[in-house]
């Protein structure tokens, strides 16, 4: 619910955001590409041939095009083929109207008739009766008829299938174009060096581009400003040139908090902004902002500090531009916990994760860029905790999806885990002193899995040990 003001009455939870932003952003409209610049793009509708595919009957070797029985006249290139007429054809060109077959080259010999002509025969050696009615043709629609199936609405338009398109004779395609973008950061940043007083060392600026690439989207310009209402004002209004700027997102670093320099929501209401989030009801996000500005630009607002902007983006980039393209959101799944995370009397957390033996566990006990740098998922922790083996809400993060393996947590197998394996006995028959219970992650590359993996030998000595 929003109130007057445009803004919502409550917080929004985490899922109900993503959601909200799913319902909310309407697909970019369909833009007809040249071929070439089409690749990567989803298609925005079906397509299907306009024609036979040939288009016309065409030689399928090198050869002669005849009519009638040998020897054969030889035409005009282009003319109808009366009987016992030929012209010469190369491959998958077209035939010449009256052509009823193609004699092969090596199935052909160029001799003089009793007037002088030059006239087509069969070659010594070449099948008697050759070329039958139809050989060597390819016919009219063999490769596709009219009205066939070329891509379907939702596909990836990747190189073969646009060789199919041009192959049918257009030369552009209706596509989703890739969403236009800017980017806006505030604060006293420095990019080289140490940051001195009241700085910050821009982390985020050399690879926020390479994070956005996970979306498959075109940075139209970027911005760096102090983060004044002024700044924010102008920043939000133009881009570099001074005219209305082209994209459909603004993705803005910083300003999004309630202290005296924060003033990113001041100039967004002051555009006008029709909220869809602002502020959810989960750590570290109760200041991100997602909403709608009356020209029909999208703002992603995130937080300043690196680990909460890359957990902002995460949660609510992957929906935005999901939408925007017209795609399925890549979702929350389940997967069991690595490690007992105690419960705590604060909302729910999202936190960097990574997986071991398809179980997840907190990267550290915090957001910062140490913890993010190993990641593979953005992990939902309950304020009530969860014990080992629980299942917690894992999102694959966006950018690690051209990594081998990464962000795609897999449920552990049934009794695979070696918590629910029976202990085993050891060489003197005793089984080894459980290991206290701990909350710490577990170490699994040092469990000694020869021993629980290889059933100890079988006894076959008798009663008096022989």
């Amino acid at each position: 619910m929003t109130a007057q003001d445009g803004k919502p009455t409550t917080k929004l939870s985490w899922d109900e955001a993503r959601g909200l932003l799913q319902d909310r952003v309407e697909a970019l409209p369909a833009v007809h590409v040249p071929l070439t610049q089409a690749a990567g793009l989803l298609a925005a509708e079906d397509v299907v041939a306009e024609e036979d595919v040939p288009y016309g009957a065409r030689a399928a070797v090198d050869g002669w095009v005849v009519n009638g029985s040998p020897p054969w006249v030889i035409a005009e290139p282009g003319e109808r083929l009366a009987g016992r007429q030929s012209s010469r054809v190369e491959k998958g060109r077209p035939l010449p109207p009256g052509g009823k077959g193609v004699l092969a080259l090596a199935d052909a010999r160029v001799t003089l008739d009793a007037e002088g002509l030059a006239v087509v025969d069969r070659a010594p050696g070449a099948r008697p009766g050759a070329p039958r009615n139809g050989e060597n043709i390819v016919s009219s629609g063999q490769g596709l008829s009219a009205g066939a199936p070329l891509v379907t609405r939702g596909s990836t338009l990747d190189p073969l299938r646009l060789a199919l398109l041009a192959g049918a004779g257009l030369d552009t395609v209706a596509a989703i174009p890739k969403p236009r973008v800017q980017v806006v950061q505030s604060g006293r940043l420095v990019t080289q060096g140490r940051p001195g007083w009241g700085e910050d060392r821009d982390a985020l600026g050399p690879v926020l581009g390479l994070l956005l690439d996970a979306w498959d989207v075109v940075v139209e310009n970027r911005a760096r400003i102090s983060g004044t209402a002024a700044e924010w004002r102008t920043a939000l209004e133009e881009d570099a040139d001074g005219a209305a700027a082209p994209v459909d997102v603004v993705v803005t670093v910083g300003g999004t908090g309630a202290g005296e320099e924060d003033h990113l929501r001041e100039a967004l209401e002051a555009l006008g902004i029709d909220y869809v989030v602002d502020g959810l009801s989960c750590e570290p996000l109760q200041t991100a902002v997602a909403g709608v500005l009356p020209d029909g630009r999208h703002v992603l607002g995130l937080p300043g500090a690196p680990g909460e902007a890359l957990t902002a983006l995460a949660l609510l980039g992957e929906p935005l531009f999901a939408a925007l393209g017209r795609r399925e959101a890549q979702a929350f799944r389940s997967v069991p916990s690595g490690r007992a995370l105690e419960a705590e009397l604060r909302p729910t957390r999202l936190v960097p994760g990574h997986t071991v033996f398809g179980m997840a566990s907190p990267c550290g006990p915090g957001h910062g860029l140490a913890e993010w740098a190993g990641a593979e998922l953005l992990l939902a922790v309950p304020p009530h905790g969860v014990r080992m083996g629980e299942e917690l809400m894992a999102l694959p993060l966006p950018w690690k999806r051209s990594e081998r393996g990464a962000g795609t947590p897999k449920p552990a197998r049934s009794g695979a885990s070696p918590s629910s394996r029976p202990e085993a006995a050891s060489p003197e028959g005793k089984r080894p002193p459980k290991a206290a219970r701990s909350s710490e992650p577990i170490d699994w590359a040092a469990q000694d899995w020869d021993s629980i993996r290889t059933p100890p030998e079988p006894d076959h000595s008798g009663p008096d040990g022989s």
